[in-house]
């Protein structure tokens, strides 16, 4: 199976902070106020494409989703902001964001995932801003826009604040994939 290049700067990455962790020089709050990962995104486009090998465009590591599961076991469990920049050609796979972000209290998520559905957010608490990636297709933003997809998930009864959606389109990535 292929590996995306961005996964062994992440193994490093969860090395320095269990072994900061281990002497006791790293403590985390109950809260953070953001949690911003490195840039995802292996510039390893033609390869991926060209190679015909479904599994060459298989990510063989969930590295996103290891550091939320890392926050998690040192009891984090507000975060205010999340931004991740998810590799467009291999990015995390719903049920692995999902699992990654599951109990959080989360009031803004920016994972960069092409026609990633919200729904897999319903564990995520606090959800008062999202950013969505689309990728032009009509299906997906109708569905978006369906009441029980994001109205239900957006948290708008508890607040007072009107929930904010941010919807971005990647042309370069939708040319590409139609090509």
């Amino acid at each position: 199976m292929g590996q995306c290049p961005s996964i062994p700067k992440f193994r490093s990455y969860l090395k320095q902070l269990e072994s900061l962790e281990s002497l006791g020089t790293v403590r985390y709050h109950l809260a953070l106020h953001s949690v911003t990962l490195p840039d995802l995104e292996c510039n390893k486009i033609m390869h991926c494409l060209e190679s015909g090998n479904p599994q060459s465009s298989m990510r063989s590591k969930l590295e996103a989703t290891e550091i939320f599961s890392y926050l998690r076991r040192q009891s984090v469990y507000h975060i205010e902001t999340v931004k991740v920049l998810d590799c467009r050609w291999h990015p995390h796979p719903d049920n692995a964001i999902a699992e990654g972000l599951k109990g959080f209290s989360i009031r803004s998520l920016n994972w960069r995932k092409l026609d990633m559905d919200p729904c897999i957010l319903a564990e995520v608490k606090e959800l008062r801003e999202l950013h969505l990636y689309s990728s032009g297709n009509e299906c997906v933003l109708k569905y978006w826009t369906m009441p029980e997809t994001l109205g239900s998930l957006l948290e708008v009864s508890r607040s007072r604040l009107s929930p904010i959606l941010h919807v971005y389109a990647d042309v370069v990535l939708a040319s590409c994939k139609r090509s």
